[in-house]
């Protein structure tokens, strides 16, 4: 089963396409002729089979207001996402996509997006397995202030 839903600000170029897991996870551990093969059309499928559900976050060349500009729309679409699922309790996961051509192609050819739209990210939500304490990523030498 699968419904797409837009975002409610009709200016913004994201589109959001909400899939089951289970016929996704059989297309993309697929492959193709030479077996299946890992991050033809995802980064890491293996965070799917024990997920709820899937967002393809797209973005609409039709709706941009600023050309060129759906891949930040649809950064902070998924950022977004991400953020809610973990306030509401559940796990979520970003599965690259976007820029790679081949895993883009791959999302259009499963879910037939139209030639004006393009998959920038999957995310992967269901309820944590385990809880896993957060890394620190903060690289502080990557911090300036006021001049390079």
């Amino acid at each position: 089963m699968t419904s797409r839903v837009r975002l409610a600000d009709l200016a913004e170029p994201v589109t959001l396409l909400v899939t089951n897991i289970g016929e996704l996870c059989a297309v993309c551990a697929a492959g193709d002729e030479n077996g299946p093969r890992r991050g033809t059309a995802l980064a890491d499928p293996g965070c799917l089979p024990g997920a709820a559900l899937a967002i393809l976050v797209c973005g609409d060349e039709n709706l941009e207001l600023s050309k060129g500009y759906w891949p930040v729309d649809c950064a902070a679409a998924t950022q977004n996402i991400l953020l809610a699922a973990h306030a509401l309790g559940l796990g979520a996961v970003w599965l690259g996509v976007y820029p790679r051509q081949e895993r883009q192609s791959a999302l259009r050819k499963i879910f037939g997006l139209p030639s004006h739209v393009h998959a920038f990210s999957l995310i992967s939500i269901g309820y944590p397995a385990e809880e896993k304490g957060l890394p620190d990523r903060l690289k502080k030498d990557r911090i300036r202030w006021n001049e390079w």
